[in-house]
């Protein structure tokens, strides 16, 4: 289920005024005759709609807010049978993560470096010959 609050950038308490200006400010944004073409825009414009349609009509806005908070919980529950396990489990892939991180970096940083020494020994390279040729011509 989408979040629609999420989409058009405002808070789940918004009025239908709040709403209405976020509506009007994104659909100027990604409006289809604006960026032609584009797919993404055309995919964006199409949520945007679709999430002020349901947001400004209050019926359909409250069995929105249910459908949403219901899915909530049903994720919370699937996710979090045994909270402290996942905790120390989660806990555990972000140091896996971090670490993974940092190794990358440095197998990037060095990479980097690799090529800086080789584009200088490159340059060097060309500015002998640049020198040499101009030795050969004046000879």
């Amino acid at each position: 289920m989408k979040d629609y609050y999420y989409i058009l950038g405002v808070q789940s308490s918004a009025s239908n005024e709040e709403i209405r200006k976020a509506y009007r400010k994104l659909s100027l944004k990604f409006h289809p005759d604006k960026n032609e073409g584009d797919k993404f825009f055309e995919d964006r414009f199409k949520e945007i709609q679709e999430a002020y349609e349901v947001l400004v009509d209050e019926a359909r806005r409250k069995i929105y807010d249910a459908n949403f908070k219901n899915r909530e919980k049903q994720y919370d529950q699937t996710e979090n049978p045994e909270n402290t396990t996942n905790q120390s489990n989660t806990q555990q892939n972000q140091k896996n993560t971090k670490t993974e991180k940092i190794a990358l970096f440095g197998k990037i940083l060095t990479i980097v470096q690799k090529q800086k020494y080789l584009i200088w020994f490159v340059g060097i390279i060309i500015i002998i010959l640049f020198f040499f040729n101009l030795y050969k011509e004046k000879q």
